[in-house]
């Protein structure tokens, strides 16, 4: 029989997968209150007692497999997945992929990383997830059970574990990807820290936005014109950018201006809530305007047209608060001053949430923004250029 194990592309897309590690942080943690929040991939032991359920329980080590055999019966989950061909007869439906060390892999049928952790972490990409959360990766000796048979070699969290997973951090920024570490006292300190308490807590108002923006760039009526497009080459010289310096474009969409910037010589980065609108190369970060991950770098300009107006009302002033805490030279925005036709159109919804005057949205950027200058305003948008 094949085992082979080929991730499906896109088979968790739009879903954040929390990742199930051995460190002892894990130990008082009811992994129960992650159902409905996401897939979850359980690494080692924590697939057999602490999430049973999960979606994948994933092993690295043969010995781990020689020593709890017996126990895999215990994981209920659709997958049992691992990097090397069992050695020993369990029973089960084993999946086996390739192991390509330390970095990141894109291939289908094989997982990057050193420890168990980080290949688990390759494995959700891998299926689609572009949100990780991790539990448990304290990154030190000891573990939340006391199931080990064998002491770990020494020294293999500092010199092997957490060398391999900062490696792969910038990797996994290039491709979309957001991963937050939810012990502040981990001693690996190369992903974003998140408490797990708020992450449960967050309302379903991002998720809503972002389901019906998944909806809309499925229409080609939606793709046919891009606003990013119409403002590029002004953007580029109102703001006076150069060759080297770099760029955050704020609601990317499809990703065409950002292509446009980059190809000007900026190093640029995307920010878009929905994945399936982007259609260029460029690196676009999967995110909401008013919840920005912290691993997005400030750059020396913000670009955002014909986005601000999408934003609910009250969630403005948190995306304006983030862009300006990210800009150090200038942001340029255009914002419609107008409802839109296209959501109750193509969706029975409006798109623009936030219909207000030209004067009203000046006023606003000015709360964040101590410079504005009105480049434009028709009655239908306005364009601003804001500094701090």
């Amino acid at each position: 029989m094949d085992n082979r194990f080929y991730a499906p592309a896109d088979a968790w897309k739009g879903e954040a997968a929390f990742i199930l590690g051995g460190g002892p942080s894990l130990k008082d943690f009811n992994c129960d209150r992650l159902r409905g929040k996401g897939r979850v991939i359980a690494v080692n032991d924590a697939g057999l007692h602490k999430a049973p359920w999960a979606d994948v329980l994933f092993w690295a080590d043969q010995r781990w497999l020689e020593w709890n055999r017996g126990k895999l019966g215990l994981h209920t989950g659709q997958w049992k997945i691992t990097r090397k061909r069992p050695h020993v007869d369990t029973g089960h439906d084993i999946k086996v992929m390739r192991f390509l060390p330390r970095g990141l892999s894109h291939h289908a049928d094989a997982v990057g990383g050193w420890c168990g952790g980080s290949s688990a972490i390759n494995l959700a990409y891998l299926l689609g997830s572009r949100v990780v959360v991790l539990l448990g990766f304290d990154m030190r000796p000891g573990n939340w059970h006391e199931n080990h048979k064998l002491p770990p070699l020494p020294d293999q969290h500092r010199g092997k574990f957490v060398p391999t997973l900062e490696a792969m951090a910038p990797q996994l920024l290039r491709a979309g990807v957001t991963v937050v570490n939810t012990n502040p006292r981990s001693a690996l300190r190369c992903f974003p820290f998140a408490d797990i308490e708020e992450l449960l807590a967050m309302d379903d108002l991002a998720t809503l936005e972002r389901e019906k923006y998944l909806a809309i760039w499925e229409r080609d009526e939606y793709r046919r014109i891009s606003p990013g497009m119409l403002e590029r080459e002004r953007a580029f010289k109102v703001c006076e950018m150069r060759a080297g310096q770099s760029l955050i474009d704020f609601g990317s969409g499809p990703a065409r201006a950002t292509k446009w910037f980059e190809e000007q010589g900026l190093n640029v980065i995307g920010v878009d809530i929905a994945p399936n609108a982007k259609e260029t190369d460029v690196s676009v970060i999967e995110a909401c305007l008013w919840d920005l991950p912290e691993c997005i770098p400030p750059a020396d300009y913000g670009y955002s047209c014909d986005v601000l107006e999408h934003i609910p009302t009250e969630k403005v002033d948190d995306v304006l608060g983030g862009i300006s805490g990210r800009v150090k030279r200038s942001a340029y925005f255009r914002i419609a001053t107008r409802p839109d036709r296209m959501g109750p159109k193509l969706l029975n919804k409006p798109l623009h949430l936030t219909v207000k005057s030209g004067e009203w949205w000046r006023r606003k950027v000015e709360e964040h923004f101590p410079l504005v200058d009105v480049i434009e305003n028709t009655g239908r948008d306005v364009v601003l250029l804001a500094r701090p």
